[in-house]
């Protein structure tokens, strides 16, 4: 950040806060200077100019943006109260003022830092968007009779963002022992993982551990809220089938890292330490990451 930017967010807070002041200004004069109805008139309009504000600005946001399931309509009340409480402060502020405390002068700071933060507070939260899809579902017979005698599968999919290549792994447990297998393929996600028992490899005591880890973060995963968008980066997809519990759950991911979604984050990078390092584009296709965008496109465009 540079010097510019402080001072833009010093000059937005000190503009944020000039209601609040004026209030206190006009709560002060009303106590120590006639005419008195003067400065009550002043004062009772700028309340009003808030009150006004607020509904003109809550109205706005709700109208011309998406509103979130996390945020509306309990952010609009909690930041009109707030900036209400804010402003019946500074007036009950006004009567213990004295221009000779120096205490008092440092208080007045307050102000602009408590009033920035809740417009922060209602622009950020509201902000905040449903991020990740979360699926749930009975597995199918099919599912059940590929099941070979395992305890449960996790299936791990990322993506780049185009879609053009993709790397698969799949965890599995069965009698208290982990396994592991990858594929990779380019331009379609449908490629089928070898069903064979030998290719499947072992996994040590250690990583068996973190399969277990793995397995528990998934099924208790809650959704999460995100601010930005990223436009470009990568996709994972995380299915967990639990043989025994009959169920099947389905993991969305985009972008965890850089929308940094703690819960998501954390799964993705549990199987990244569990499986070998991910092979490099030229370890399983003879294309040039130009072709494979090339192919890519070429067979989307025949679909």
């Amino acid at each position: 950040m540079n010097v510019n930017d402080i001072l833009f967010f010093i000059l937005l807070a000190l503009g944020i806060s000039t209601p609040f002041l004026l209030g206190l200004l006009f709560a002060v004069l009303y106590k120590h200077i006639k005419p008195k109805i003067l400065w009550f008139t002043l004062w009772v309009l700028i309340l009003a100019a808030l009150i006004g504000g607020m509904i003109q600005l809550s109205s706005f946001i709700l109208l011309c943006e998406e509103p979130s399931e996390f945020a509306y309509p309990y952010l609009t009340i909690l930041s009109a109260s707030l900036f209400l409480t804010l402003y019946f402060v500074c007036s009950w502020f006004s009567r213990i003022f004295k221009v000779k405390n120096a205490v008092h002068w440092l208080l007045l700071l307050l102000i602009p830092i408590i009033s920035f933060g809740i417009l922060f507070l209602f622009f950020y939260v509201g902000s905040l968007k449903p991020w990740s899809f979360i699926e749930d579902k009975a597995l199918q017979k099919e599912a059940l009779e590929n099941a070979q005698g395992a305890d449960y599968d996790i299936e791990q999919i990322f993506s780049d963002a185009w879609h053009f290549t993709y790397s698969t792994v799949v965890f599995r447990e069965r009698n208290d022992s982990a396994f592991y297998r990858i594929k990779h393929s380019v331009c379609s996600k449908q490629d089928s993982i070898d069903n064979d028992l030998n290719s499947w490899i072992p996994l040590d005591k250690e990583k068996t551990a973190l399969v277990k880890k793995l397995k528990k973060a998934i099924e208790e995963y809650e959704a999460e809220v995100a601010t930005n968008d990223v436009l470009d980066g990568y996709y994972s997809r995380t299915e967990l089938r639990d043989y025994k519990q009959e169920t099947q759950r389905n993991l969305g991911f985009s972008n965890a890292v850089h929308y940094g979604t703690r819960r998501a984050t954390e799964i993705e990078k549990l199987a990244n330490q569990i499986r070998p390092e991910p092979e490099k584009l030229e370890a399983f296709t003879t294309l040039t990451e130009e072709q494979v965008q090339k192919k890519c496109k070429d067979v989307g465009r025949a679909e």
